[in-house]
């Protein structure tokens, strides 16, 4: 998700100010480089600060991915974390054809490294169809399972299963995502970091 931002000077004795560095550091970049510092670390602060997912950290590692690039023309910020995107612009994830169906896991499924386990990690799970009338978007559940044995005492050569615990995962054809905005800092806080960086850096170098 990368963030170009413009930001206006209409201050009489900063535009003076940057007009005297123009020559001195436009080549360079400098200028760009302490402007795209200051906004990546307040788009930093914003997502750690408002931002939570105690179980996962998914957040966190949000926030920690946020870098940025510059060169003489433009500072771009960016926060590449997948799944952020979807997030703040919103969006629908829908299955692909023929492929898996989208596996969206439940507060009861384990968190391991900071994210919760894959449903080929959970040992044996059933499969429960939903019902008819229910959630067009919703094939069913994975709950856990035990294995089933025949009458006879001899496993199947593909064991049958029986539900026998709690729903870890939903199966879905598609999810909907409303945008969420108060991902990133509002225009006006970006613009004023990009700002008083700015004005930072040169009043530092006529110094």
């Amino acid at each position: 998700m990368p963030l170009k931002f413009e930001v206006e000077f209409d201050d009489e004795k900063a535009g003076q100010l940057l007009a005297a560095m123009r020559t001195r550091v436009g080549a360079k970049g400098e200028l760009h480089e302490a402007m795209g510092v200051a906004v990546a670390d307040t788009v930093r602060q914003h997502i750690a600060k408002t931002k939570q997912s105690p179980n996962t950290g998914w957040w966190a590692r949000v926030a920690a991915s946020v870098t940025h690039t510059a060169d003489f023309g433009s500072a771009v910020v960016s926060v590449p974390e997948r799944g952020a995107a979807l997030r703040y612009y919103g969006g629908t994830v829908k299955q692909k054809t023929g492929g898996p169906l989208l596996t969206i896991p439940t507060k009861d499924v384990p968190v391991q490294n900071g994210t919760r386990l894959a449903a080929r990690d959970m040992g044996l799970l059933a499969f429960l169809p939903s019902r008819k009338g229910g959630n067009p978007k919703v094939a069913g559940v994975l709950v856990d399972a035990a294995e089933r044995t025949s009458k006879t005492g001899k496993k199947y050569k593909v064991p049958l299963l029986r539900p026998a615990g709690r729903v870890r995962y939903i199966l879905m054809t598609e999810t909907t995502h409303n945008p969420d905005p108060s991902v990133l800092p509002t225009d006006q806080q970006i613009a004023e970091a990009a700002r008083d960086a700015a004005l930072d850096y040169v009043a530092a170098e006529l110094n």
